[in-house]
């Protein structure tokens, strides 16, 4: 599965929840723990945890459920799922402990306890049943069920997502969904769950159906399929899921050339925010492990002036030069609207990501310099805005096995309120 902090981000994201700098800071705590865990680290992955917990508590208002849930996250990662399990059934609001028995049962999950995830995304659905407002239960039923895909349950996320009244939050679900089982590589299912949404709500499956066909090495299909997707983005997404199945096939330059029409309505983007998140979504999917796209000369890149540190970034993720050096060259781009805050938010997420990716890679040095990197562009962020990045630098700083300057940025999360 992806990495779980993606997966609780995504979780968050489907909650309609936007989390305090709290439960970020607890958040980030999570994943020093994991880090020290994966280390070999168990005692200061119990110390943070501990940390965790502590930082949970001493939340009062009414924010503290999901704080807990972050904590008992923490708890899960440090390998005590048991004492997670006891701090989430203790939180007294529904919502919140149905949030916390996902965000635990992804951990599990992520830890290869798909049996322990099960029953802990059984416990998720028993508290969503119990919310009173039906808005709100139709909402966390639903990311149950989303959570049963991610740790491999599809059938089980079908029948739960079978239970919600609203056609609208069943589409939405199932098209995440969907892509999940084309991650997985099961085309003919994602085909499936593609026509349900169409049954729901009526709904256009046109993206879904694209990238099916695109694993399924159906190019010229997805190519037409893509005509239906009037929007930028999804459209970017589809053609590089086409350029991985041309890539999958053996024909590197038509692969190359599908990209490089990704890139094209990328960089058409008007909205220096947007743009850059598309170009992150161009340059993470081409940097991916098992694309098998091309990795030549980096195509018409221009070095920031003052910044030839740049090009010492050539090789981060994955190996591939132009992504990492593109992603970086828009990060430190200023923002050229008076109106806007000096610096996009997504600019530095970017920067963090691409930390992140060279700890993965085991370029320590070169990840902690690009955390850095992020920790300087965070200062021209407004407080609002500093929290999910900080939360991502800090991941990334453990990762890269710098626990102290990672335990140094949580604690800034915190002191951004």
């Amino acid at each position: 599965m992806k990495r779980l902090l993606a997966a609780v981000l995504s979780a968050l994201v489907l909650a309609a929840c936007e989390p305090p700098v709290e439960v970020m800071h607890t958040m980030a705590l999570g994943e020093i723990a994991r880090a020290q865990a994966e280390a070999g680290d168990r005692a200061g992955a119990g110390k943070t945890a501990a940390l965790a917990v502590e930082t949970a508590l001493a939340v009062t208002d009414d924010t503290r459920g999901m704080a807990l849930g972050a904590a008992a996250v923490a708890r899960t990662r440090a390998g005590d799922a048991g004492g997670a399990l006891a701090l989430a059934e203790g939180i007294a609001e529904p919502r919140d402990r149905a949030l916390a028995f996902v965000l635990i049962a992804l951990s599990q999950a992520e830890a290869g306890n798909e049996a322990g995830a099960a029953a802990t995304l059984d416990r998720a659905l028993e508290a969503a049943e119990t919310i009173p407002k039906t808005g709100e239960q139709a909402m966390f039923t639903a990311l149950a069920a989303w959570a049963q895909a991610v740790v491999g349950d599809v059938p089980g996320a079908r029948e739960s997502l079978s239970e919600i009244a609203d056609p609208n939050i069943q589409a939405e679900t199932l098209a995440w969904v969907s892509e999940i089982q084309v991650e997985a590589g099961d085309t003919p299912a994602a085909l499936e769950t593609a026509q349900a949404i169409a049954n729901v709500a009526g709904g256009d499956a046109g993206l879904l159906i694209a990238i099916a066909q695109a694993i399924a090495v159906d190019v010229h299909g997805a190519l037409d399929s893509l005509i239906l997707l009037p929007e930028a983005r999804p459209r970017i997404r589809a053609l590089i899921r086409v350029a991985a199945a041309q890539a999958e096939a053996g024909d590197s330059a038509d692969a190359d050339r599908t990209t490089e029409l990704a890139l094209e309505a990328a960089r058409a983007i008007e909205d220096s925010g947007a743009r850059a998140r598309a170009l992150k979504t161009v340059a993470e999917t081409r940097a991916g492990p098992g694309t098998g796209l091309s990795r030549g000369p980096l195509p018409g890149f221009r070095g920031a002036e003052g910044n030839a540190d740049l090009h010492t970034y050539k090789a981060a993720v994955s190996g591939d030069a132009w992504a990492t050096a593109e992603l970086l060259q828009i990060a430190l781009e200023p923002e050229a609207d008076p109106d806007k805050p000096p610096v996009d938010p997504d600019r530095v997420w970017i920067v963090a990501r691409l930390a992140a990716a060279l700890a993965d890679a085991g370029e320590r040095a070169e990840a902690q310099a690009t955390a850095e990197l992020a920790l300087e562009i965070v200062a021209g962020l407004t407080p609002k805005d500093r929290s999910l990045p900080l939360l991502l630098i800090a991941s990334a700083q453990a990762r890269a096995g710098d626990i102290e300057g990672a335990l140094a940025t949580a604690q800034r999360i915190s002191d951004t309120d």
